[in-house]
């Protein structure tokens, strides 16, 4: 599950971030993994003029729109393992749901 929240990360910026994360939800309704894009903040490979943009604005600054645990597939590339989850805003990245680790990512 997608979800979004405001955060308070000074690391990031002085102004309140809108930070996105994901959620596993078992069939009984508990939380069993989850993931905050802030927490990977250093992983994005940001220019230092991107970052001092973010600092400067804080606010929606990740942008996601959608996510995808990859499915079985025929794909040699490992980053399409099946369990790998695509994520999908401005750019899109693809992370290893067993370390939380950022595998890939583009921009536009």
């Amino acid at each position: 599950m997608l979800a979004c929240r405001y955060r308070n990360v000074p690391e990031i910026s002085p102004i309140t971030i809108l930070d996105d994360y994901i959620i596993e939800v078992n069939p009984q309704g508990e939380i069993v993994w989850e993931w905050y894009t802030y927490e990977h903040f250093g992983e994005f490979g940001f220019s230092d003029e991107a970052e001092e943009l973010i600092s400067a604005h804080g606010g929606d600054w990740a942008h996601t729109n959608s996510i995808q645990s990859l499915p079985e597939n025929s794909l040699g590339d490992p980053k399409f393992k099946k369990g790998n989850i695509l994520v999908r805003g401005e750019h899109y990245r693809i992370f290893r749901q067993s370390t939380g680790g950022i595998f890939e990512q583009r921009t536009p």
